[in-house]
């Protein structure tokens, strides 16, 4: 099993990097924010996941930079939404031209975002799918630049 991203999870920073399977892969996406929500509860367990992961780390890169003593999970509050999306007043696949995508500052809340989305794109929507059709219901879940359509 290869992992990839673990730092930005476990240290709430963005990746320089993209990544590309050449075969079917399965992968799990966790933002900061849940994977603190997730291991906070379980002091214990929160323990062996960074040491599993300090050894997964020092297996592949130099560790000098990461002690598992000083990094505790906390309650402190974090930025791990993306601070910009695109936003589209119809369904994703449907052919628009001129292409109608906004990019906007996202708000904290999925409320928030269908209110920006109907001032900016002058239709009140309802509905807020990802390129590939998943229903969004958590903002925590978005990226940068990830492309929203509202309907």
């Amino acid at each position: 099993m290869d992992m990839f991203g673990e730092i930005g999870v476990l240290f709430n920073i963005p990746q320089p990097f993209t990544v590309r399977s050449k075969k079917l892969s399965q992968v799990v996406r966790i933002s900061h924010h849940h994977f603190k929500e997730l291991v906070q509860p379980l002091n214990h367990d929160a323990k062996t996941i960074m040491s599993n992961f300090v050894q997964q780390v020092s297996e592949n890169h130099d560790t000098s930079d990461y002690d598992q003593e000083d990094t505790p999970i906390t309650n402190a509050p974090s930025r791990s939404s993306p601070s910009r999306v695109i936003i589209h007043a119809h369904k994703p696949h449907e052919e628009r031209v001129p292409e109608t995508g906004k990019v906007v500052q996202l708000p904290g809340s999925v409320a928030a975002l269908l209110e920006l989305a109907e001032k900016k794109l002058g239709k009140r929507g309802s509905v807020i799918l990802m390129e590939d059709g998943s229903q969004v219901e958590d903002i925590e879940a978005l990226r940068d630049n990830d492309h929203l359509f509202i309907f």
